[in-house]
């Protein structure tokens, strides 16, 4: 088995997070609400971060030691001297370690707004950058890719029944 690879089980951390959106869309802010706004937050930054270290890590040898505002520097200065710059996910983990910060409000406030955001523009970004750059990069690319699509899908649809939501409000 090679070592330059993204773990397809990752994607299982996704699976229900549109659901679990749609759920807390009825503004209650029940002890439950309160308990799915985590576990949204929680699997969604847990993809996320494991998404980007195991493409750097496994494509370039690179070691994401925290995901803080000094990530963007450490990378820039990681890729340097490098020929082999993959720009838009150096920018994906760049914006990542952003909306990170955001995200983690998410159950102090009783909102899934930036949860929401990292759901329905981030990640989608992050898969197109993927399938930019990771060709060649992560051996199992293709069963990858395969997975981006079956989980754009999903985001896809949940994300155009929120703004069916939001524009009746």
């Amino acid at each position: 088995m090679s070592l330059r690879r993204i773990e397809p089980k990752l994607f299982d951390l996704l699976e229900e997070i549109g659901p679990l959106i749609e759920k807390t869309t009825d503004k209650s802010k029940d002890k439950e609400t309160k308990l799915v706004i985590l576990r949204i937050r929680d699997n969604l930054t847990v993809f996320c971060k494991n998404f980007l270290i195991q493409f750097f890590h496994s494509g370039y040898e690179y070691v994401i030691d925290g995901i803080n505002a000094l990530t963007k520097e450490k990378i820039d200065d990681f890729f340097l001297f490098r020929t082999d710059l993959p720009a838009e996910m150096v920018r994906i983990l760049s914006e990542y370690a952003s909306v990170h910060m955001d995200v983690m409000g998410d159950p102090y406030i009783e909102e899934t707004e930036e949860s929401t955001k990292l759901y329905c523009r981030f990640i989608p970004e992050m898969f197109k950058a993927f399938k930019e750059e990771g060709e060649g990069v992560i051996d199992n690319f293709a069963e990858v890719v395969e997975k981006i699509d079956e989980t754009l899908a999903k985001i896809n649809g949940t994300c155009k029944k929120l703004n069916k939501l939001a524009a009746k409000d």
